[in-house]
């Protein structure tokens, strides 16, 4: 295989596993089954990236840290490794289809690192900006006016789900996990004190109530699990690339800065 070959195949790889974690950014958008049985393809597709890369990780934690950026790679890659790791590790033990684990209590955790994962890919692909848009650019050739705005608007959209998707609620889980489920027991508690004022109540009116839960419950079950949509796919994977673009922006941003101070 001529080294031509090579970048062509760990790129394209590389695209791979991107597309991917963005189709898993939401364990519903398709279906759970898919989130976790992909979920196991990508850890797959994970080693194989690390093998077809050995080299260059290889140079990155040999410890030869002669510059600010190279420390920086080091602390970022690592992250990203354990990140991931975690991600997967962490997906197996609360699996609901595949694996009889289920310890839910590892849920916060499982959210945290992939936020983590994602900010983690983010900086990863900022800190090879020229590289990775180098080669996208002799094949994508867009206006420049063009590719501005385009970026503008990502970035933008980027910001936006930042604060509106799962994304933030992931990043702060477990230290709110505790507080959620304080929560969750006084709301069982009040339902229990609730239920046993009820007691009292004649059998036909416990029968209406019961009849007007059946109903609601019906109701529920046909809203809540919706069918697939191929618009909310597309509105995940693009809140997964543009979260992802954001950060990588921000990276190389600060990378320029500290450049041009010569600071790294």
């Amino acid at each position: 295989m001529t080294a031509k070959q090579s970048l062509a195949l760990r790129i394209g790889l590389d695209c791979v596993l991107i597309a991917i974690c963005a189709t898993l950014f939401s364990k519903n958008v398709i279906s759970l089954m898919y989130h976790e049985v992909v979920g196991l393809v990508l850890l797959l597709l994970f080693v194989v990236h690390v093998i077809f890369n050995r080299k260059w990780v290889s140079r990155v934690f040999s410890g030869k840290l002669k510059t600010g950026r190279s420390k920086v790679t080091l602390v970022v890659n690592a992250l990203l490794i354990l990140s991931w790791l975690c991600v997967m590790v962490t997906g197996v033990l609360v699996s609901k289809k595949l694996f009889p684990f289920q310890i839910s209590s590892l849920n916060p955790l499982h959210f945290f690192s992939a936020a983590l994962a994602l900010v983690m890919t983010g900086i990863h692909f900022g800190l090879h900006w020229n590289y990775f848009w180098g080669w996208m650019g002799k094949r994508i050739r867009l206006p420049k006016v063009v590719a501005v705005i385009l970026c503008v608007v990502i970035l933008a959209f980027g910001g936006y789900r930042v604060v509106t998707s799962s994304f933030g609620r992931w990043v702060v889980a477990p230290f709110t996990a505790h507080e959620e489920h304080g929560e969750r027991g006084e709301r069982q508690t009040a339902g229990t004190e609730v239920e046993g004022q009820r007691e009292g109540a004649t059998t036909d009116q416990a029968s209406d109530r019961e009849g007007g839960n059946a109903a609601a419950q019906g109701q529920r079950g046909s809203h809540g699990q919706q069918p697939f949509s191929l618009a909310n796919l597309l509105y995940t994977i693009a809140t997964w690339f543009s979260i992802l673009f954001l950060f990588a922006a921000i990276t190389h941003g600060v990378e320029s800065l500290f450049l041009k101070k010569g600071k790294v």
